[in-house]
């Protein structure tokens, strides 16, 4: 596994995002149980939209970085994805989100990819 293929997996996983929050934003949100609404449609096509953002940026940054990429490595797989995860943790807690198989799996992509980046980005 090196830091490119580690990027490309993390844009992937970012475009899954993109993809269900654009095409079936219905879906998504009952996953959390919301209705859908046309502001909750709008602000999917947001997050969608900045998701696109932090794919193409992902997908890209082994080609704009070369041999500096440990550092980017840090900054997104492992700080960024951190984040993610704390935002989603206390959704969790506070129970603005349910505690479902859907929103308790999607930390494990996330955890499998910060560990790998921490890893890779330090050798």
């Amino acid at each position: 596994v090196t830091l490119t293929l580690l990027f490309r997996l993390q844009a992937i996983f970012m475009a899954f995002w993109v993809v269900m929050l654009a095409a079936f934003p219905e879906s998504m949100m009952q996953a959390q149980g919301w209705e859908l609404t046309p502001e909750l449609q709008q602000m999917a096509k947001f997050i969608a939209l900045a998701f696109t953002g932090i794919a193409v940026i992902s997908w890209m940054m082994p080609a704009w970085a070369g041999s500096n990429i440990k550092k980017p490595a840090m900054v997104m797989g492992v700080y960024l994805n951190l984040l993610f995860m704390a935002f989603n943790a206390f959704d969790l807690i506070t129970g603005a989100v349910p505690a479902n198989g859907t929103n308790l799996g999607g930390f494990v992509p996330q955890i499998i990819l910060v560990v790998l980046f921490y890893m890779k980005s330090r050798e």
